[in-house]
Protein backbone atom coordinates (compact mmCIF):
# COMPACT_ATOMS: atom_id res chain seq x y z
CA UNK A 1 0.00 0.00 0.00
CA UNK A 2 3.02 2.37 0.87
CA UNK A 3 4.05 1.48 -2.88
CA UNK A 4 0.80 2.85 -4.05
CA UNK A 5 0.93 6.26 -1.88
CA UNK A 6 4.17 6.76 -3.67
CA UNK A 7 3.41 6.37 -7.02
CA UNK A 8 0.28 8.46 -6.79
CA UNK A 9 2.37 11.44 -5.15
CA UNK A 10 4.90 10.80 -8.14
CA UNK A 11 1.66 11.40 -10.72
CA UNK A 12 0.40 14.39 -8.89
CA UNK A 13 3.87 15.96 -9.18
CA UNK A 14 4.11 14.98 -12.78
CA UNK A 15 0.12 16.64 -13.20
CA UNK A 16 0.68 20.23 -11.38
CA UNK A 17 4.40 20.59 -13.52
CA UNK A 18 2.94 19.97 -16.51
CA UNK A 19 -0.29 22.44 -15.52
CA UNK A 20 2.61 24.87 -14.41
CA UNK A 21 4.42 24.41 -17.87
CA UNK A 22 0.91 24.34 -19.72
CA UNK A 23 -0.47 27.54 -17.68
CA UNK A 24 3.17 29.55 -18.51
CA UNK A 25 3.32 28.67 -22.13
CA UNK A 26 -0.81 29.41 -22.54
CA UNK A 27 -0.03 32.87 -20.65
CA UNK A 28 2.68 33.81 -23.13
CA UNK A 29 0.82 33.00 -26.17
CA UNK A 30 -1.44 35.09 -24.86
CA UNK A 31 0.39 38.47 -24.22
CA UNK A 32 2.11 37.62 -27.63
CA UNK A 33 -1.60 37.92 -29.12
CA UNK A 34 -2.53 40.82 -27.13
CA UNK A 35 0.72 42.88 -28.25
CA UNK A 36 -0.02 42.07 -32.11
CA UNK A 37 -4.07 42.71 -31.64
CA UNK A 38 -3.45 45.61 -29.86
CA UNK A 39 -1.14 47.19 -32.32
CA UNK A 40 -3.61 45.93 -34.94
CA UNK A 41 -6.65 47.65 -33.61
CA UNK A 42 -4.98 51.30 -32.63
CA UNK A 43 -3.33 50.63 -36.36
CA UNK A 44 -7.06 50.66 -37.49
CA UNK A 45 -8.40 53.44 -35.66
CA UNK A 46 -5.49 56.36 -35.31
CA UNK A 47 -3.25 57.27 -37.86
CA UNK A 48 0.11 55.41 -36.52
CA UNK A 49 2.71 53.50 -37.55
CA UNK A 50 3.11 49.99 -36.73
CA UNK A 51 6.66 50.74 -34.98
CA UNK A 52 5.31 53.29 -33.12
CA UNK A 53 3.12 51.76 -31.60
CA UNK A 54 5.28 48.61 -30.90
CA UNK A 55 7.36 50.65 -29.02
CA UNK A 56 5.49 51.68 -26.76
CA UNK A 57 4.49 48.26 -25.98
CA UNK A 58 6.57 45.74 -22.95
CA UNK A 59 5.96 42.18 -22.03
CA UNK A 60 7.07 40.46 -19.38
CA UNK A 61 6.83 36.88 -20.30
CA UNK A 62 5.63 34.53 -17.73
CA UNK A 63 8.20 31.97 -16.68
CA UNK A 64 7.94 28.70 -14.20
CA UNK A 65 9.60 30.65 -11.06
CA UNK A 66 7.16 33.81 -11.59
CA UNK A 67 3.92 32.31 -13.42
CA UNK A 68 2.75 36.09 -14.18
CA UNK A 69 2.47 37.44 -17.26
CA UNK A 70 1.47 41.54 -18.33
CA UNK A 71 1.20 43.93 -20.60
CA UNK A 72 1.96 47.80 -20.23
CA UNK A 73 1.95 50.37 -22.49
CA UNK A 74 5.55 53.22 -21.70
CA UNK A 75 2.94 56.58 -21.55
CA UNK A 76 4.74 59.22 -23.63
CA UNK A 77 3.32 61.63 -26.07
CA UNK A 78 3.73 60.25 -29.77
CA UNK A 79 5.44 62.89 -32.40
CA UNK A 80 2.94 64.06 -34.72
CA UNK A 81 4.59 62.49 -38.01
CA UNK A 82 4.01 62.77 -41.88
CA UNK A 83 0.58 60.44 -41.90
CA UNK A 84 -1.56 62.59 -39.64
CA UNK A 85 -0.79 65.47 -41.15
CA UNK A 86 -3.04 67.67 -43.96
CA UNK A 87 -1.12 70.70 -45.35
CA UNK A 88 -1.76 73.58 -47.17
CA UNK A 89 2.19 74.80 -48.05
CA UNK A 90 3.15 78.26 -49.10
CA UNK A 91 6.72 78.49 -49.34
CA UNK A 92 8.59 82.01 -48.69
CA UNK A 93 11.59 82.60 -50.33
CA UNK A 94 14.32 83.09 -48.17
CA UNK A 95 13.21 80.29 -45.68
CA UNK A 96 13.22 77.64 -48.58
CA UNK A 97 16.46 76.98 -48.01
CA UNK A 98 16.45 76.80 -44.60
CA UNK A 99 13.75 73.88 -44.60
CA UNK A 100 10.89 75.79 -42.92
CA UNK A 101 7.30 75.79 -43.96
CA UNK A 102 5.43 79.32 -43.33
CA UNK A 103 2.08 80.34 -43.68
CA UNK A 104 0.38 77.10 -44.15
CA UNK A 105 -2.67 75.68 -42.48
CA UNK A 106 -1.91 72.55 -40.68
CA UNK A 107 -4.48 69.68 -40.27
CA UNK A 108 -3.31 66.83 -37.92
CA UNK A 109 -5.62 63.34 -38.48
CA UNK A 110 -5.01 61.33 -35.01
CA UNK A 111 -7.83 59.30 -35.28
CA UNK A 112 -9.32 58.10 -38.58
CA UNK A 113 -12.27 60.14 -40.18
CA UNK A 114 -11.67 63.12 -38.26
CA UNK A 115 -9.12 65.85 -38.48
CA UNK A 116 -8.15 68.66 -36.05
CA UNK A 117 -6.76 72.07 -37.10
CA UNK A 118 -3.15 72.87 -35.09
CA UNK A 119 -3.94 76.32 -33.79
CA UNK A 120 -4.13 78.61 -31.13
CA UNK A 121 -1.87 79.34 -28.36
CA UNK A 122 0.36 82.35 -28.90
CA UNK A 123 2.96 80.59 -30.89
CA UNK A 124 1.09 78.88 -34.24
CA UNK A 125 2.82 75.94 -35.49
CA UNK A 126 4.79 75.27 -38.19
CA UNK A 127 6.15 72.50 -40.51
CA UNK A 128 10.26 71.77 -40.06
CA UNK A 129 12.77 69.88 -41.72
CA UNK A 130 15.42 68.17 -39.36
CA UNK A 131 18.71 66.37 -40.87
CA UNK A 132 17.45 67.10 -44.32
CA UNK A 133 14.93 64.77 -44.54
CA UNK A 134 12.59 64.28 -41.53
CA UNK A 135 9.82 66.46 -41.58
CA UNK A 136 8.15 67.33 -37.97
CA UNK A 137 5.63 69.72 -36.73
CA UNK A 138 7.02 72.36 -34.33
CA UNK A 139 6.19 75.45 -32.39
CA UNK A 140 7.78 78.12 -30.79
CA UNK A 141 8.65 78.09 -27.41
CA UNK A 142 9.70 81.95 -26.76
CA UNK A 143 10.38 84.65 -28.47
CA UNK A 144 13.82 83.38 -29.68
CA UNK A 145 14.54 81.95 -32.92
CA UNK A 146 15.74 78.51 -32.21
CA UNK A 147 13.54 78.03 -29.34
CA UNK A 148 11.24 75.15 -30.66
CA UNK A 149 9.53 72.12 -29.32
CA UNK A 150 8.16 69.16 -31.21
CA UNK A 151 4.01 69.19 -31.22
CA UNK A 152 3.30 65.38 -29.97
CA UNK A 153 -0.30 63.90 -29.87
CA UNK A 154 -2.01 61.95 -26.95
CA UNK A 155 -0.01 58.83 -25.76
CA UNK A 156 -0.59 55.46 -27.37
CA UNK A 157 -1.76 54.18 -23.66
CA UNK A 158 -4.73 56.19 -23.85
CA UNK A 159 -5.47 55.26 -27.37
CA UNK A 160 -5.52 51.63 -25.89
CA UNK A 161 -7.09 52.90 -22.99
CA UNK A 162 -10.40 53.56 -25.38
CA UNK A 163 -13.50 51.28 -24.07
CA UNK A 164 -14.09 49.74 -28.07
CA UNK A 165 -9.80 48.84 -27.99
CA UNK A 166 -9.42 47.27 -24.29
CA UNK A 167 -12.50 45.10 -24.72
CA UNK A 168 -11.56 43.97 -27.82
CA UNK A 169 -7.79 43.85 -26.54
CA UNK A 170 -9.23 41.27 -23.08
CA UNK A 171 -11.51 39.62 -25.31
CA UNK A 172 -8.72 37.93 -27.74
CA UNK A 173 -6.49 37.65 -24.63
CA UNK A 174 -9.12 35.31 -22.45
CA UNK A 175 -10.22 33.56 -25.77
CA UNK A 176 -6.45 32.84 -26.74
CA UNK A 177 -5.53 31.62 -23.32
CA UNK A 178 -8.23 29.24 -22.82
CA UNK A 179 -7.76 27.20 -26.60
CA UNK A 180 -3.90 27.28 -25.67
CA UNK A 181 -3.92 25.54 -22.41
CA UNK A 182 -6.63 23.48 -23.55
CA UNK A 183 -4.34 22.82 -26.51
CA UNK A 184 -1.25 21.98 -24.19
CA UNK A 185 -2.79 20.31 -21.80
CA UNK A 186 -4.39 17.79 -24.45
CA UNK A 187 -0.51 17.37 -25.78
CA UNK A 188 0.88 16.48 -22.07
CA UNK A 189 -1.77 13.72 -22.14
CA UNK A 190 -3.32 15.00 -19.24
Amino acid sequence: MGSNIKDIKKDINKLASKVVKSDCRAKNKAVAKIKTESRRIIQSKYNLKAKDVSKTIKIKRASYSNPESSMTFKSHATPIIAPMLKTIKIMSGSRKKRGAYRGQKIKVHIKKGSHKNLSGGRYKPFLMRVGGSKLIVARRVSEKRYSTSQVRTVPVAKMADNKDVSKHILKIGSETYDKEFKRLMELSNV
